[in-house]
């Protein structure tokens, strides 16, 4: 957009158009292609995108050899002017753009469906044997989603639902994504093996810091993430790389805390990390319930302005109200079997509206079979198993 100047000061000078062209940083929010759209709601003439993280500029270069891949938003800075070109939407910039983002939608709809499942841990007991409670309870659990750290190993017990033909995801335990010093090769390739030994079609596990100082599974700490930008964008970074290291797909999952440091709504936060580092996401739907209640807001605030397509896999975890003796309210993440009615109401919200759920998790497994078996008949009834599916 130019703008009208007096040249030289003078009122009676002649004026000319200023070459220099304007513009402004403007959101990416739903899609890089859609920042063209942005810029031409405020009449810019030029866009300015960046694409890497102002605080690390270098990046690594590819090895000579070594199997190209679609370039990820975090690895350019372009700036472009605005030719009419542009304008039309008709340019090949524009198209790579939407490329990618077709090719991301792509490998989320290609991820098998699971359908409804239970959660369980290495070593923890007592537990409920998915096996056993598939045997006796046909048609209620179809998937595994199974937790532990590189130290320990892979539990008999999930081993035993995979050599029956059971599917299982792996969630990691041990792993700080916002210091990317913890991605380290070792750790990545034994992650990458477990994945492979149970036949996880992608990998998940609560974003937060699991360890202080080197890591080390003693500290189970599992501190939440801090809402920045800047703590997303690390985190982005981190997610990243271990998708580019192991092949698959990773999705953060929001950790359960009362306490945040940082500025943005938890939603925001993993909203940047999906999209900086073109990632989906696990909605823990407990979670967010007790982050809403701590926070003094409703249950599905922010959720309207969520890229709900991004979740690729929920959980859901009983809960109750509690209070501190002196007087303060909050929500327990105990994973009692009784679901909270604020968990009930973003779970219904999350699988009517998100098209590339795939799985829906109840972390039950200390509980009595018996005290869930209703939950698991309505999980069923509102996200409906594989077999019954076109």
């Amino acid at each position: 957009m130019g703008e009208q100047r007096p040249a030289g000061g003078a009122s009676s000078h002649e004026t000319k158009t200023a070459t220099i062209p304007l513009g402004a940083h403007v959101s990416v929010a739903g899609g890089l292609a859609l920042a063209f759209e942005n810029a031409r709601k405020i009449d810019a003439v030029c866009l300015q995108i960046f694409v890497k993280n102002q605080r690390q500029w270098q990046a690594k270069r590819l090895a000579p050899g070594r199997p190209g891949r679609p370039v990820r938003a975090s690895e350019r800075v372009t700036v472009l002017s605005w030719p009419a070109s542009i304008q039309s939407g008709n340019t090949v910039f524009t198209e790579t753009l939407m490329g990618f983002g077709r090719e991301l939608e792509r490998r989320f709809d290609d991820l098998p469906y699971l359908g409804v499942g239970i959660s369980g841990e290495y070593g923890v007991r007592p537990t409920i044997d998915p096996s056993v409670f598939a045997k006796e309870h046909p048609g209620l659990i179809h998937v595994v989603e199974f937790g532990t750290d590189t130290d320990r190993g892979v539990d008999p017990v999930v081993l035993n639902w995979v050599a029956g033909g059971g599917k299982v995801t792996y969630h990691f335990l041990d792993v700080n994504f916002e210091e990317l010093e913890d991605m380290d090769e070792t750790w990545m390739d034994e992650t990458c093996a477990f994945a492979s030994q149970l036949g996880s079609p992608w990998l998940c596990g609560d974003s937060g810091l699991w360890h202080f100082g080197p890591r080390d599974r003693g500290h189970g700490l599992l501190l939440p993430p801090v809402l920045t930008r800047d703590s997303a964008l690390r985190t982005a970074e981190s997610v990243s790389l271990l998708q580019e290291k192991t092949g698959l797909l990773v999705f953060p999952e929001n950790p359960p805390s009362l306490y945040y440091l940082g500025d943005l709504h938890v939603l925001d936060y993993f909203a940047c990390v999906s999209e900086e580092a073109g990632c989906g996401f696990l909605l823990d739907a407990a979670h967010l319930s007790i982050f809403q209640k701590a926070r003094g807001l409703e249950p599905l605030d922010g959720l309207e302005g969520f890229p709900l397509d991004r979740i690729v896999e929920m959980h859901i975890a009983g809960g109750g109200e509690a209070v501190t003796p002196d007087g303060y309210h909050y929500l327990d993440d105990d994973h009692r079997a009784e679901i909270h009615r604020d968990t009930w109401k973003i779970v219904e919200y999350v699988v009517e509206r998100a098209p590339r759920l795939k799985a829906l998790v109840y972390e039950c497994e200390h509980n009595d079979p018996g005290e869930t078996i209703a939950t698991f008949e309505r999980l069923n009834t509102m996200f409906p198993p594989p077999e019954s599916r076109p």
